[in-house]
């Protein structure tokens, strides 16, 4: 948007990006999130990883040829913009003290053998209208967002800037409730309390 602080998002891909892109080139890019811990040795504590890996890279097509065909060969691509969309569970979330920034963690399981499980990372803030949505963990969530972009330089390279990609949540629902157990409801075994109420409360079951 005009004004608005630029978005720098670094996208790994495979074999399917074309040979003709070139820097410089406006693309059209779809993928998905990878997301997950790990334990890193050499510090000895959890880290946490989170990219974006494209399943389709294409050139942009210029919005005058979308609306009038191939005859007219148009220059000016739609506005530059990013979108997420995520469904899954939440399995954690949280909000640092004194902070306004409140954080989630959804699991998304996975379909394939290249689209496996990932726990992808997202934020909003106390100040959006998405913050009057009510959740908990165990709860299912669909949202919809967009990238943001943090920067800061490499350590031991202080000519290398790294970027960050956070998911800024514009809006989400609860699509399905945790199940809970229902008060006074129990489970497990409780032995043999006597031929009558046993046999009885079986054929009732049983009807």
């Amino acid at each position: 948007m005009p004004g608005s602080r630029p978005v720098y998002l670094s996208i790994a891909f495979g074999n399917n990006t074309p040979h003709n892109v070139r820097v410089t080139d406006i693309v059209d890019v779809e993928g998905h999130i990878i997301a997950y811990p790990y334990f890193n040795e050499v510090v000895n504590k959890w880290g946490f990883i989170q990219y974006l890996k494209a399943d389709n890279i294409t050139q942009s097509v210029p919005e005058l040829t979308k609306v009038f065909g191939e005859e007219a060969k148009g220059f000016s691509t739609e506005r530059h913009y990013s979108r997420v969309y995520v469904k899954g569970e939440v399995i954690d979330k949280y909000r640092a003290e004194g902070s306004i920034w409140h954080k989630l963690t959804l699991r998304v399981d996975g379909d394939t053998d290249d689209r496996r499980r990932n726990d992808i990372r997202a934020q909003y803030s106390s100040r959006m209208r998405v913050n009057d949505v009510q959740y908990e963990v165990g709860d299912t969530i669909a949202l919809i967002g967009t990238f943001s972009s943090s920067s800061k330089t490499a350590k031991n390279d202080s000519d290398r800037i790294v970027y960050f990609e956070n998911v800024i949540v514009d809006d989400m629902a609860v699509v399905k409730k945790k199940e809970r157990a229902q008060e006074g409801s129990f489970a497990g075994g409780f032995g043999d309390f006597g031929e009558k109420d046993g046999t009885e409360d079986s054929d009732k079951e049983k009807e």
